[in-house]
């Protein structure tokens, strides 16, 4: 009796230790594509445990219909009696392996994004993604004749438009982004989101035709909105002005060369430093960047660097 005592003090102790390991995680700079997993992850928990009742009792249960709340249904007029499945579709798996994809991919692409982008931006950047994943597959179920005797039973679930977004954006923005690949070793993310999107255009005709639609759909999200934010326009600026509570600054047009692509810049320009000698000032940017990062250099510091470059290869 006396020896269980401690061994259920050590208990509490690593429970409270895990706990506080979950809520560090989640409040990570990148806390959100952790946020985002846990969705998918608690999501697809609780489908399976719902399936238990019905097992227990020795009656069948459809799968397709425990879910048919929450996905997303080719046929319009199921559609106007679930509008909310519009997005609900992008947070439910029923198969591991489709999970275990989407959720790998989400980790690796959401981190990248991440380190380049302010995490804020990920979020809407998947809801987007998976609302235009969804409206392509409604139009390709509702406009294309080869898919119209398929559309009343037909349902989407899955984060793979979201998801797509997301890795065609850090593709676009990064990408000379090296990634290694088991037993292909060495890859750029660009080669990766163009295998992926030409995979998913030749798997058109086949059994997933709504599920690759949708992919597309996020591909062209995740495309058009680091294009558009390159050229200083910000989709989702209107989130930042709601949460601070006040007139967003102007976003400026820059023309960084970063690991191949154009990126834009959130940082308003600090005031010029007192003239310095070349290598004094390389290492003041050094230590700014070990400091607080290279996104935190202002333009002019940023030039310096890239010429001080140019100058040491030739």
């Amino acid at each position: 009796m006396c020896d269980k005592i401690p061994n259920l003090g050590r208990q509490k102790s690593m429970s409270n230790v895990l706990w506080r390991d979950i809520r560090s995680t989640l409040r990570r700079n990148d806390g959100v594509v952790y946020r985002l997993l846990l969705a998918f992850i608690v999501v697809f928990v609780l489908l399976h445990l719902a399936r238990l009742p019905a097992f227990f009792l020795n009656h069948a249960l459809d799968l397709h219909a425990l879910i048919r709340p929450v996905a997303l249904p080719a046929a319009l007029p199921e559609l106007i009696q679930r509008p909310w499945t519009i997005l609900s579709y992008a947070f439910v798996h029923i198969n591991l392996f489709h999970l275990l994809f989407n959720a790998l991919t989400l980790f690796w692409f959401g981190k990248i994004f991440c380190e380049f982008m302010q995490p804020r931006m990920l979020f809407p950047l998947f809801l987007t993604g998976a609302l235009l994943g969804g409206f392509i597959y409604l139009a390709a179920y509702n406009l294309l004749p080869a898919l119209w005797p398929a559309r009343p039973q037909t349902q989407l679930i899955g984060a793979s438009a979201g998801v797509m977004a997301i890795m065609v954006a850090t593709a676009t923005l990064v990408p000379e982004y090296t990634m290694f690949l088991l037993l292909l070793g060495a890859v750029r993310i660009k080669w990766i989101a163009l295998t992926l999107l030409v995979l998913s255009i030749l798997a058109l005709p086949g059994p997933n035709s709504g599920g690759q639609f949708a992919h597309l759909g996020g591909a062209v999200m995740g495309f058009v909105y680091i294009r558009l934010l390159q050229r200083g326009y910000d989709l989702f600026g209107w989130l930042e002005k709601l949460s601070q509570g006040q007139r967003r600054r102007p976003m400026r047009k820059t023309s960084e060369r970063r690991f191949g692509a154009w990126s834009t810049s959130f940082f308003p320009s600090a005031p010029r430093q007192a003239p310095l000698s070349k290598e004094e000032r390389l290492n003041a940017i050094l230590d700014k960047i070990s400091a607080s990062g290279y996104d935190h250099l202002t333009q002019e510091e940023k030039e310096f660097l890239r010429r001080y470059g140019e100058e040491n290869e030739s």
